[in-house]
């Protein structure tokens, strides 16, 4: 008897890990907030969530509370790496 569809059972779920960095969904979203951070503050989740909404439409599209959650994940990933490069001479407001 033949398998029905959908039976992929060993994919990673978007929350998971890889190779022990965060794994965020949208490749842009981590370079979009170094450019916000350049000008604003990464403090306020809410706050950069709305204006990377305001900013792009693919982000419109999205269901907010699972956006907002993505780029908590990214903030953090962003404050991961500015600890671990801090002699990098880039200045990141957090």
């Amino acid at each position: 008897m033949g398998r029905g569809k959908g039976g992929g059972g060993n994919r990673k779920s978007p929350s998971q890990h890889s190779s022990g960095g965060t794994y965020v969904v949208d490749r842009m979203l981590i370079p979009r907030l170094d450019s916000y951070a350049t000008n604003h503050s990464l403090e306020d989740t809410d706050a950069v969530a709305d204006a990377l909404r305001a900013a792009y439409k693919d982000y419109q599209r999205r269901p907010l509370a699972p956006f907002r959650q993505m780029v908590q994940k990214a903030i953090n990933a962003i404050r991961a790496r500015s600890q671990v490069s801090q002699c990098s001479g880039v200045k990141v407001k957090i």
